[in-house]
């Protein structure tokens, strides 16, 4: 039964890995990269940090294996939705659903009710990011303002 939970971790410990790895390579390839997020999307991310640290370092013990274990789904879970939510842009490049793509392959920005549509050239289909990880700095000033150019 332990098997599974070390399991989860490692599961846990990849999706953040990968997180932080994409963010690592926005900031490596674009110069004017500044992680940028407004206080509601900065809390939901801390908070999920928190609960996979949490979930990491509690303790495999067979009266504590349930709970440990719901932890570790839920952090998995969130861990996963992090990293297809998260925007975050450079002066060249955007970090979106775990792509780095350029600013100038981006044709428009739309919305619906809670979800955010970035539409690429070359691409039929738009982009679905639900309720995204950002700021709204990021979205007007760094990414609209250069597609309008």
């Amino acid at each position: 039964m332990s098997i599974v939970l070390i399991l989860f971790k490692l599961a846990i410990i990849t999706v953040y890995t990968k997180l932080f790895y994409n963010v690592y390579t926005l900031k490596k390839e674009d110069s004017g990269y500044k992680f940028e997020l407004d206080l509601i999307s900065r809390l939901e991310f801390m908070a999920g940090i928190g609960l996979a640290l949490v979930a990491i370092i509690s303790n495999i013990t067979p009266e504590a294996y349930s709970f440990t274990c719901i932890l570790c789904v839920l952090s998995l879970i969130i861990g996963y939705f992090h990293q297809k939510r998260l925007i975050l842009a450079g002066n060249q490049k955007v970090l979106i659903k775990g792509k780095i793509i350029p600013i100038n392959k981006i044709k428009k920005l739309g919305t619906s009710m809670f979800s955010l549509h970035v539409y690429l050239k070359n691409e039929a289909k738009p982009l679905r990011i639900y309720v995204p990880l950002t700021s709204n700095n990021i979205l007007k000033n760094k990414i609209e303002n250069k597609i309008k150019k």
